[in-house]
């Protein structure tokens, strides 16, 4: 956090959402003079007994009338499970607008033998409200590499949004998410058409 202003101001730090059972924080209050930084810390732990899934919420950061906000999620695995997933959504999706297709890269690793296992899908909101889900199931070998497409409903609101993807194979669980932007336009369709326009005028 970068204190840009001419005087020192008080900041004040707080968490909401079901990250509060996994995250600290180490410092909640503390002020900083003009021009200075300070790095905040948080410690992440999770008990046995939580179930695993997706938590979501938010670091908030306040400063007299003014408030900014840190989106956090945290995918949480069963302890003993033989799988791992990741998720990567390329930078030409990771803004889109409503309707449009949304894809990601999607692989998995499994340490044990050949298994038959479902696999969910899930876009929501960092409020907690689920926007779509989906279902099918896959074989997984010793890796399992592929590109997911999903399209976005086209009555849905503008703001950032997280794909979550759950593997489950008997009573084990892993997942991973990432997150993408819902936007007006894509910046590099205006870039785009631009750059046709001049390449027209240059031709003629």
């Amino acid at each position: 956090i970068e204190n840009t202003g001419n005087i020192g101001i008080e900041f004040n730090l707080s968490l909401k959402g079901d990250i509060l059972k996994f995250v600290k924080l180490e410092e909640n209050n503390f002020k900083l003079f003009s021009k200075e930084t300070k790095k905040i810390e948080l410690k992440f732990s999770a008990l046995e007994d939580i179930m695993p899934g997706l938590y979501i919420g938010k670091l908030l950061v306040q400063s007299g009338n003014l408030e900014k906000e840190i989106l956090i999620s945290i995918s949480v695995s069963s302890a003993e499970t033989l799988f791992d997933v990741e998720i990567e959504i390329p930078a030409l999706y990771q803004k889109i607008k409503p309707g449009d297709k949304l894809s990601a890269n999607i692989e998995v690793f499994n340490l044990g033998e050949e298994i038959d296992a479902i696999f969910e899908y899930e876009i929501g909101d960092f409020e907690g409200n689920l926007i779509l889900s989906e279902i099918e199931n896959k074989k997984i070998d010793e890796k399992l590499n592929y590109v997911k497409e999903i399209y976005i409903p086209k009555n849905i609101s503008y703001g950032t949004y997280l794909f979550y993807v759950k593997v489950i194979y008997e009573d084990k669980i892993a997942g991973a998410s990432a997150h993408f932007e819902v936007v007006e336009y894509k910046v590099f369709n205006v870039i785009l058409f631009i750059s046709i326009i001049i390449l027209i005028l240059i031709i003629l």
